[in-house]
């Protein structure tokens, strides 16, 4: 795939995978990770960010939510040296799904609640220290 265009080898400083890992079959894991790796420089950055084990139960969208040991794996087995590990998106019950439809639903809609609820929730829950609590494991790692 990606490992295959010779005019994409060592081509990029950076390579950022936002929330897309998950809608990938495991079988090919290892295949994506390896066409991403062959296309960045050597010692670039790249960013990948999937859903944790934590998060709400796997979703028709979904084929599974990740374990940080699980990930950091898969990323090593790539070639790739894992430098950070950021826990985003703090679990409550103030993010719940059952919380949110309370305040939107058919009946009625609180949107001044939900957006004053939204920003309070990315400067008090966005980032978290407990791993268990998090909704969202956002890596950086370099190519070795």
């Amino acid at each position: 795939m990606l490992d295959s265009q010779k005019e994409w080898s060592d081509k990029f400083d950076a390579v950022i995978h936002v929330e897309v890992l998950e809608h990938i079959p495991p079988q090919y894991y290892e295949q994506v990770l390896q066409g991403i790796y062959a296309c960045i420089k050597p010692g670039g950055t790249f960013i990948l960010t999937v859903p944790s084990i934590y998060m709400l139960p796997v979703n028709r969208w979904h084929y599974k939510h990740f374990s940080r040991e699980e990930t950091s794996q898969l990323l090593v087995a790539a070639g790739f040296e894992v430098e950070t590990i950021i826990y985003q998106f703090r679990l409550s019950l103030l993010t719940s799904y059952k919380f949110w439809k309370l305040l939107s639903n058919r009946f009625y809609d609180l949107k001044v609640m939900r957006v004053l609820l939204r920003r309070l929730l990315l400067v008090r829950y966005n980032v978290t220290d407990d791993p268990r609590k998090a909704g969202r494991y956002v890596f950086r790692a370099r190519k070795v």
